[in-house]
């Protein structure tokens, strides 16, 4: 059901977006290849779309940290109206009640016949969220103990990650401080140091200030 409802366009206001847009599983890395979010009506958005990919071991969600769970999360997008712009959760209840094969996957997936709920479609987007883990990498099955999965030039870029201090932000299964596995600090200043790229880039906040941000995974990075 989570992942009928993550390819779903009747959850936007005019119904040529669904999660997936946004978030191309296989082409795209989980993300959209972008700089910045496009999204209806091909409004363009102030910000970056993360990957999906081992969101479910994130501590907090949106860039800005703003979301505790998935399933918080899930519903942001769907109603923003640069984003989804769909009017109302009551409107995506109505859209979704009116497909029986809809209320018959609601009734089994929950195991009652309650009415369809905006709560419990970001239940279900959420559940298949979680499923969408990334845990066979070289690195992986090298501290599973494959000895040779990891190039020498490779082994030496993981000391230094270590010994320079990407670590610092970079922690634990999931390379995030944000991340459950081990987090401590969800949120950092970014950029931490002065550096020409921040105009070349825009990486400063609207107000010309370094912003503070939750600490992205680098898994897949290199997609």
């Amino acid at each position: 059901l989570g992942k009928r409802l993550f390819y779903e366009k009747r959850l936007s206001g005019d119904g040529t977006l669904a999660c997936a847009s946004c978030h191309d599983l296989y082409e795209k890395a989980g993300g959209d290849a972008r700089p910045t979010a496009e999204g209806i009506a091909g409004q363009v958005g102030p910000r970056n779309v993360p990957t999906v990919w081992n969101a479910a071991f994130q501590s907090v969600l949106f860039w800005d940290g703003r979301a505790p769970s998935l399933e918080a999360q899930a519903v942001g997008p769907i109603l923003n109206p640069i984003e989804m712009g769909l009017s109302a959760p009551v409107e995506a209840e109505r859209r979704l009640s009116g497909d029986p094969s809809y209320r018959a996957d609601f009734a089994r997936a929950f195991g009652d016949e309650r009415p369809i709920s905006f709560e419990r479609i970001a239940q279900a987007i959420a559940a298949f969220e979680r499923t969408l883990i990334t845990s066979d990498s070289p690195y992986d099955r090298f501290v599973h103990g494959d000895a040779g999965a990891l190039s020498r030039a490779q082994l030496r870029g993981m000391a230094l990650f270590e010994s320079v201090g990407c670590v610092l932000c970079h922690r634990g299964t999931n390379f995030s401080d944000a991340s459950l596995l081990g987090g401590q600090s969800p949120l950092r200043f970014f950029p931490a140091n002065a550096t020409p790229y921040e105009e070349k880039y825009k990486l400063l906040t609207e107000s010309g200030e370094r912003g503070i941000w939750r600490v992205p995974s680098l898994r897949n990075v290199a997609l």
